[in-house]
């Protein structure tokens, strides 16, 4: 996992913790993401069945397998 990867997934992880959930693309603006490479990033973790989304990639949510990575 490179360390970007690993900054977003440590940041949702702790978002979501204090019983927060926002979308991913509040996540990115806050820690200074490029969307192209959070979009990436969400597609591959959906692609392990960390992440879902419905229609927009950067709208989607960690599933409980994403949290426990």
């Amino acid at each position: 996992m490179k360390p970007d990867e690993r900054k977003l997934l440590d940041e949702l992880q702790r978002q979501y913790k204090r019983g927060a959930r926002p979308p991913v693309w509040e996540v990115i603006s806050e820690i200074g993401m490029n969307e192209k490479r959070a979009a990436y990033i969400c597609e591959k973790w959906a692609g392990k069945g960390w992440y879902d989304y419905g229609v927009n990639v950067l709208f989607g949510w960690l599933k409980d397998e994403g949290l426990k990575a």
